[in-house]
């Protein structure tokens, strides 16, 4: 009987050890940050304006070294048309998916080292999807506004729903749970829906983000 509660005490902790490797540690956090935000047009000549990022982050880890992270963000972003004195802001939110890789210590007496280390390095890549929320241009140049007309036109008829960017970028992680980040996203649909004069053909949304999280442990 003892060997019989003996073998059933070492299948269930063979189980319990296994299972403990099947669930990973889900972490969840806030995100607040800066973009940098252009398109890209060929053969013409547009300037940056600059907009805030903020909204929810998760990192799941498939093994010490990847994990998957998902955002949920909202995003400001758009471009000044120099030739025509047009800035053109768009917000939308967004849902980037990524693949994260971490970079640890592994010279000899790594494990010390590592428990040394304030914290690693790591990098991001994959898709991203954007709901547009609102366009907008303001006409900066008098000569396209007749009189009494307002400055600022609402373009989100004219604008695309949806844009699918491609985005890679690198950070460093504390040990305490906070964590920035640099990315770049580059839209891989154009943003004119309908035709319109204040927003380009064939443009492409171009954006460098800046980003401070923090996540904490969310245990189940």
């Amino acid at each position: 009987m003892k060997k019989l509660l003996l073998g059933a005490f070492l299948v269930l902790s063979g189980m319990a050890v296994q299972a403990q490797e099947i669930i990973r540690p889900l972490s969840a956090g806030l995100k607040a940050g800066a973009n940098m935000a252009n398109i890209l047009q060929d053969g013409s000549s547009n300037k940056s304006i600059y907009g805030i990022q903020a909204g929810l982050v998760a990192d799941y880890l498939l093994t010490k070294k990847h994990a998957v992270r998902a955002e949920l963000l909202y995003s400001g972003k758009g471009f000044v048309q120099t030739e025509m004195q047009v800035k053109n802001s768009l917000t939308y939110l967004e849902l980037p998916l990524l693949y994260k890789r971490s970079f640890f210590c592994h010279k000899k007496g790594g494990n010390v080292l590592e428990r040394s280390r304030k914290g690693n390095f790591f990098a991001l890549a994959g898709p991203q999807l954007s709901v547009l929320l609102s366009s907008t241009a303001k006409i900066q140049n008098s000569a396209l506004v007749a009189e009494g007309s307002a400055t600022t036109t609402g373009l989100y008829a004219y604008t695309r729903p949806f844009d699918i960017s491609a985005v890679a970028g690198v950070g460093y992680c504390l040990k305490n749970g906070f964590s920035i980040d640099a990315r770049y996203a580059l839209g891989l649909r154009h943003l004119h829906g309908s035709p319109h004069l204040l927003i380009p053909q064939n443009a492409q949304n171009s954006t460098l983000q800046m980003g401070i999280s923090y996540l904490m442990p969310v245990n189940f």
